[in-house]
């Protein structure tokens, strides 16, 4: 991790889901990914300030048909160092 940055504890059940939803709505699609992966986008969150927010890429199935979504799993403060 660069040493300008620093990152606290899980917070995502302090974000509101319209938060989430935008960070959500900030990765690629879930289908144009290959395989189930991390994937980390930073947003700002008011009162929070800059939040970098892991997610998880999850393929469901049920027959043929196939479905893939992103699914967060966890929201940390990003402090950047001057």
């Amino acid at each position: 991790m660069d040493k300008g940055i620093s990152m606290e504890k899980n917070i995502l059940a302090r974000v509101e889901e319209k938060h989430v939803l935008a960070a959500l709505r900030a990765l690629p699609h879930p289908e144009d990914v290959t395989k189930d992966e991390f994937q980390e986008t930073v947003i700002e969150v008011p009162r929070l300030g800059h939040v970098r927010f892991t997610c998880y890429r999850i393929v469901g199935a049920h027959g043929d048909y196939r479905w893939a979504f992103w699914a967060p799993v966890k929201a940390a403060r990003v402090e950047w160092g001057h």
